[in-house]
């Protein structure tokens, strides 16, 4: 069984701490609004110059998840592609053979707008003929074609 992992929440969080580690920094520069202040704004500073930096990684390492993720989905995808292209190949050497069988003399008329060439539009034609044609009558065919 796969799950699936959902980091929104956790890449949000991370972006927030960022950004509230900036403006923590921005406030540095402002004036001491209470005795000590100093001191706690160092130690809240420091804090979240780590927390920062935790936050810096953990963003990056779930981009790079999932530019990983994408790299793998791709390949896959490449691979079924070629697939296909095998696939729709094979369908299509065997249109060019049974477009002179009888019974599929439809296969002909797709095949005249395209010039001796079977595109991804005529796969669903020969699958309707296929249908209607009965199995004995299309075996009576095969045998008289060859």
């Amino acid at each position: 069984m796969r799950y699936k992992i959902d980091f929104g929440l956790a890449f949000a969080i991370c972006i927030i701490i960022m950004i509230l580690g900036q403006v923590w920094t921005y406030l540095g520069e402002l004036p001491e609004a209470f005795t000590y202040g100093s001191i706690v704004y160092k130690v809240v500073a420091t804090l979240f110059f780590i927390l920062t930096n935790l936050s810096i990684g953990t963003a990056a390492a779930i981009v790079f998840y999932f530019m990983q993720q994408f790299i793998e989905k791709k390949k896959t995808f490449e691979t079924y592609t070629d697939l296909r292209a095998d696939s729709y190949q094979l369908l299509y050497v065997n249109m060019m053979i049974l477009r002179d069988i009888h019974g599929f003399e439809e296969l002909k008329k797709g095949q005249q707008r395209y010039a001796d060439f079977f595109y991804t539009l005529d796969a669903p034609l020969l699958f309707e003929v296929y249908k209607n044609i009965q199995e004995k009558e299309f075996k009576n065919n095969l045998k008289e074609y060859f």
